[in-house]
This record gives structure tokens, C-alpha cells and sequence, in this order.
């Protein structure tokens, strides 16, 4: 008889012990991992810009200004003795390739045009 009571009060105490061990995890559920919140900052390349070029004289402040007039048939950039000439507002100025910056949008005088040697 001891030995029933002692199984029935170690089973009562061991089956106490499970439900209060379960209402213990349910105030104090396991840790979970932490979450980072991870910002990735993405960089791309812009699509380049295309060069423009064309014609230019230098005007009388020193910038380059697009020409778009019909250009003389005898011009090369090959160098020769003079300069390829065109007559804008009335004024004589010599002729080059020019390049537009993109960024910028200022042209850029860059190669004299000179005249077919015949």
C-alpha cells in the first residue's frame, strides 16, 4: 500500500510538473533568431550618352557655336595652307568639327577645317 501511494504521489507530482512546465513555455517561449533588416543600396550605370557632332565657328566672345548653314564642298581635315572659311551675320569665320558635351550641352570647337588642295 505505501508503495501505491508513493507511485500515485511521484505520478501526481511528475504530471503537475508537466503541465506547469507547459504553462511556463507558454510565458516564456523559446528565443527566436533575430532578424536583420539588411538595405542594400543598388548603384547602376546610366545609359551613356550619345556624342553629337557636327560643325562650329568660334564666335567673337570665344565660344563655340553650331554652324548649321550649307558647308562649303572643299573642305577636309586634312591640313593645308588655309583655313575653310564660312560668312556668318556678315563676318568671315573659320570652320571645325565640333562636339556637343552631353552634360553640359556646350559645343566644343575642336579640329580647324582647311581647304581641298586641288
Amino acid at each position: 500500500m505505501k508503495n501505491i501511494f508513493k507511485n500515485t504521489l511521484l505520478s501526481t507530482v511528475v504530471f503537475g510538473m508537466a503541465i506547469a512546465s507547459g504553462f511556463a513555455m507558454d510565458n516564456n517561449p523559446p528565443t527566436e533568431p533575430v532578424k536583420k533588416v539588411v538595405e542594400i543600396e543598388v548603384v547602376t550605370e546610366e545609359a551613356p550618352e550619345t556624342l553629337q557632332m557636327g560643325f562650329g565657328y568660334v564666335d567673337s566672345l570665344g565660344n563655340c557655336v553650331q554652324y548649321t548653314g550649307p558647308l562649303p564642298s572643299d573642305c577636309t581635315i586634312d591640313q593645308t595652307a588655309d583655313q575653310c572659311t564660312v560668312t556668318v551675320g556678315g563676318i568671315i569665320r573659320h570652320l571645325y568639327i565640333a562636339v556637343k558635351n552631353p552634360i553640359t550641352n556646350v559645343w566644343s570647337c575642336i579640329t580647324p577645317l582647311y581647304k581641298e588642295i586641288p
